[in-house]
């Protein structure tokens, strides 16, 4: 490979961020556990540890509780605290670092392969992400209890997971921007396009977190932060070429190779880009689902409408002062029963459906009990059994939840149609 160029010098500074953003990413990437299909997870063998350690920082420096989450997941107190605690150790390093390499002028070749790291890590989370929205995995539809819970009662973040699922099109079309940006990544001549696009893409994607409370947010913005590296790398030029209307010439730095070499770096990094891609593409092909609308629901699933309500003998009117009275049933795909009272609140139950001998199995904090049902028609349910001491007799009819107009697909070109 070539030698650094000592006429390429850095600055104290710009060397000193480097040290600083190389030690950070490696260390917070693998912090935590990331399950891919054909990937290594690296970071389950030192998640424990970090865990521990952002504990350690929760109670000696902020006393913090001992109920308080300390697993590095989603948007839990000890995954910000593992940021923290790396952010330090980034920062201490970065200095030991700097002692012990003074003369150092420049790091372009081990800025090259840093570089190439996180577009290659980046590209396979948005193609991760990218796949799950054009395959409908990640907005899927609304299940049946939640077109039929009052919009005031819904957080805002399920809000806004709801309304996606209802929009096929603003998610695909959300879901290729990131395997656009994603494929601009995978190639030197066409990174920056690509990190501009994802810079774009990730913010928006971390205003919608932050915007909708959903809890992704530290990642998200990790995310953010790893497209930055690439735009601020070229970040002059860049300024010049869109503020100044200069012609700018960007630089590609690429280590030289030997012919040989060079075949056996092209094949390594086809691989590499075979494996990007299918890993996040392997869960589709392997379980054959392409479109969650299509994916199999479990029996009985969906909304029912309580025609006949019966408690022990006595038939119970649709009077919505009544607080016992079921008002619909809902089955969620998730394995749970969820009842609508006349007052609209709605009760959760961990359940299960027994199709061999037409029982649903309902459990209410460690109380069991087994309704048995019956169908007429497609339409038709009937429940009869012991509802947690009661004597229950249920007519329920299925809901057509097509008919709903969340789910119509009425797109109008104007206004006067």
């Amino acid at each position: 490979m070539q030698q650094e160029r000592s006429a390429n010098s850095w600055t104290f500074v710009s060397k000193f961020f480097f040290r600083m953003s190389f030690v950070f990413v490696l260390l917070f990437i693998l912090s935590f556990s990331f399950e891919h299909e054909f990937i290594p997870d690296a970071g389950s063998y030192f998640t424990s540890f970090f865990e521990q350690l952002a504990a350690w920082t929760g109670k000696i420096f902020f006393n913090l509780p001992s109920d308080v989450m300390y697993a590095i997941e989603s948007d839990t107190t000890g995954f910000y605290l593992n940021a923290l605690n790396l952010l330090v150790i980034s920062f201490l390093l970065s200095i030991v670092w700097s002692l012990a390499d003074k003369k150092r002028t420049n790091y372009e070749q081990l800025a090259y392969w840093f570089f190439a790291f996180i577009r290659f890590y980046l590209a396979m989370q948005l193609f991760s992400y990218g796949f799950n929205k054009i395959f409908k995995w990640q907005f899927y539809a609304p299940e049946p209890n939640t077109l039929y819970t009052a919009i005031g009662n819904v957080p805002n973040d399920f809000l806004y997971w709801s309304s996606m699922g209802t929009s096929r099109l603003y998610v695909i079309f959300s879901g290729m921007a990131e395997i656009v940006g994603a494929a601009l990544l995978l190639f030197r001549r066409t990174y920056i396009a690509g990190a501009i696009v994802s810079l774009l893409v990730m913010i928006n994607v971390l205003m919608i977190n932050f915007g909708f409370n959903i809890s992704v947010k530290l990642y998200s913005l990790f995310l953010v932060m790893l497209c930055m590296l690439l735009v601020i790398r070229q970040g002059k030029k860049l300024a010049a070429f869109f503020f100044s209307g200069k012609t700018a010439s960007l630089e590609y730095q690429y280590p030289e190779f030997s012919k040989r070499a060079s075949r056996i770096f092209l094949l390594l990094k086809i691989m590499i880009i075979a494996i990007i891609i299918l890993d996040p593409l392997s869960l589709y092909i392997r379980t054959g689902n392409y479109n969650d609308d299509h994916d199999p629901r479990p029996p009985l699933h969906g909304a029912y409408e309580v025609k006949l309500f019966v408690k022990n003998s006595d038939t119970l009117l649709p009077l919505t002062t009544d607080t016992y009275r079921w008002r619909r049933m809902f089955v969620h795909r998730r394995g749970y029963l969820i009842t609508q009272q006349m007052n609209d609140e709605m009760i959760s139950y961990q359940s299960a459906v027994d199709t061999t001998r037409r029982k649903l199995m309902i459990d209410n904090e460690n109380t069991h009990c087994f309704l048995d049902y019956s169908q007429t028609n497609d339409s038709t349910l009937n429940i009869n059994g012991i509802f947690f001491g009661d004597t229950l007799h249920l007519e329920l009819k299925k809901i057509d939840l097509k008919k709903l107009p969340l789910l119509q697909d009425d797109f109008k070109w104007t206004i006067d149609q």
